[in-house]
């Protein structure tokens, strides 16, 4: 069955799903790499594939045009590809419960260095909850914006990774900070070049502001949560 068939048929999201999770527990009594890292790593490589092709097809930039024809091959699976990410990132969550607070020790849950994932997995699991036909008719017109969270999601997620990487090994995530660096920059050149090609772009305005609040939380988090 090709990749087409899959999505229209609904399947390709539930095989990514149970390949990801199938590798996971292959993994869970691994430490190198564990399936706490692992989750991060896979979770982060399809919220980049799904969030990145259909918005960078969409930048008014000249050499970009022999590309689109591919990257919009990507953009079919989109949905697809959100929903494993949801399902990834929960496996994440269950995988540091499991083993890192076994007895849910919510005081360890809840330090600065969780807090930024903690909500992000909140706010995942919300978008995963209303990626259907029911979330559509149940939200309507705001079903979009529900949706675009994610774009606030995604500093949450990083500044999660530094400070888990600092807390553990006492050194930056060079991973988190290049993600982050590089989400930062693409919202602002979005937004800009719409901006200098005289467009009004909704989605490109609502992508910058969602990351500048989503920066904005993670470091309000980081500076009042011990």
């Amino acid at each position: 069955m090709t990749l087409q068939r899959l999505a229209r048929n609904n399947w390709l999201w539930l095989v990514l799903t149970l390949i990801s999770g199938g590798f996971l527990l292959l993994i869970k009594d691994s430490q190198d790499p564990s399936p706490v890292s692992a989750s991060a790593g896979i979770g982060t490589f399809f919220l980049i594939l799904t969030l990145i092709p259909d918005n960078l097809r969409k930048l008014p930039i000249r050499f970009l045009e022999k590309t689109r024809i591919t990257i919009g091959r990507l953009v079919k699976y989109r949905r697809d590809l959100g929903i494993v990410t949801g399902f990834v990132f929960v496996f994440h969550v269950l995988f540091v419960i499991l083993s890192r607070y076994p007895m849910i020790n919510w005081n360890a849950m809840l330090f600065n260095a969780n807090v930024p994932g903690t909500v992000g997995a909140v706010l995942m699991v919300l978008i995963l909850l209303t990626s259907n036909a029911w979330g559509f008719r149940i939200l309507k017109s705001q079903w979009k914006i529900v949706q675009s969270l994610v774009w606030f999601i995604v500093p949450l997620g990083f500044v999660h990774g530094m400070l888990i990487k600092w807390k553990v090994e006492q050194e930056p995530s060079a991973i988190a900070l290049i993600g982050f660096g590089g989400i930062v920059a693409f919202v602002v050149l979005e937004y800009a070049l719409n901006v200098l090609q005289g467009q009004r772009s909704a989605s490109a305005k609502r992508h910058l502001i969602l990351v500048f609040l989503g920066t904005v939380a993670a470091g309000a988090i980081v500076w009042f949560v011990p």
